[in-house]
């Protein structure tokens, strides 16, 4: 950690490595590891920060610069000490686990207020058009997530601690808690997981299009219709591996998530209901 004083103020830095991180040997060989590749875990948590305040100035965005937000994004992780004698039952698994969806729900919570936020000429009206479409793919999908999935499978694990005998049976709904909360959240389908994700960078990047300022309407327009496109791709993707694992029965709640999100065949162009 660094210290540096001024007019009477202190700034303090921290740069955090994880444990398993392989440091740079001098003399020896060691392979450059890119921000993306950079894993945290729960053990990795020697400063608990109380309290912080953060001021960012819009710049316009490059390649770096996304890849080092991204980097940093995605390591933002919850710290909950639980006191004796929870951590029995909130193990350090667990904890991992709660991260896993807290990190999920940071994203397409992030993404949602971005698209609400934008600021959009009137007679733009491909970028209005292009909104709707992010915007209504990122509310459904969260409200899935927020409303069918945890706030259901949390109230499942209530009915079970009151109805429980003995202590290992709390153990055990919490833990079917989580199992169902991941599962359901698509965290354990890492294929569709990957895609979700992709399909929202889509949606961060038109955020990012539509501010910059520094490029030619004609420019700016094209990127547009790309993002588009590949918006629409990855949706019809997302739409076919969640029907595939609706058939499987791998997810009770899917057809509820599909019939909001493909309403009347928009994104599969069917004309029809994605789970019928």
């Amino acid at each position: 950690a660094t210290i540096s004083l001024d007019l009477g103020c202190g700034y303090i830095g921290f740069c955090l490595l994880p444990l398993e991180h392989q440091h740079h040997v001098i003399g020896g060989k060691s392979k450059s590891v890119d921000a993306l590749e950079v894993r945290y875990s729960a053990l990795d948590r020697p400063v608990s920060i109380v309290s912080w305040r953060h001021t960012m100035h819009a710049v316009s965005p490059t390649a770096a610069s996304k890849q080092e937000t991204e980097a940093w994004f995605t390591s933002t992780e919850l710290s909950y000490r639980a006191p004796w004698p929870l951590p029995l039952v909130i193990t350090r698994e667990s904890l991992e686990q709660y991260n896993r969806i807290f990190k999920l729900l940071l994203a397409f919570k992030h993404v949602h207020l971005e698209l609400q936020h934008l600021d959009l000429p009137r007679k733009n009206t491909l970028a209005w058009a292009l909104r709707s479409e992010f915007s209504y793919f990122v509310s459904q999908v969260l409200l899935y997530f927020q409303q069918d999935v945890i706030e259901a499978a949390h109230h499942g694990l209530l009915q079970a601690v009151d109805a429980s005998q003995e202590f290992n049976d709390v153990i055990q709904a919490h833990e079917e808690f989580l199992s169902i909360a991941t599962t359901n959240c698509f965290l354990r389908a890492p294929e569709l997981h990957g895609a979700i994700m992709s399909a929202l960078r889509t949606a961060s990047s038109f955020c990012s299009t539509t501010r910059e300022s520094d490029k030619a309407g004609s420019a700016k327009t094209r990127e547009m219709l790309r993002l588009q496109s590949e918006f629409l791709d990855e949706v019809r993707s997302i739409l076919s591996m969640m029907i595939t694992l609706h058939r499987q029965g791998a997810h009770l709640r899917m057809p509820q998530l599909l019939l909001r999100l493909d309403y009347n065949g928009y994104f599969s162009g069917t004309g029809s209901t994605g789970g019928s």
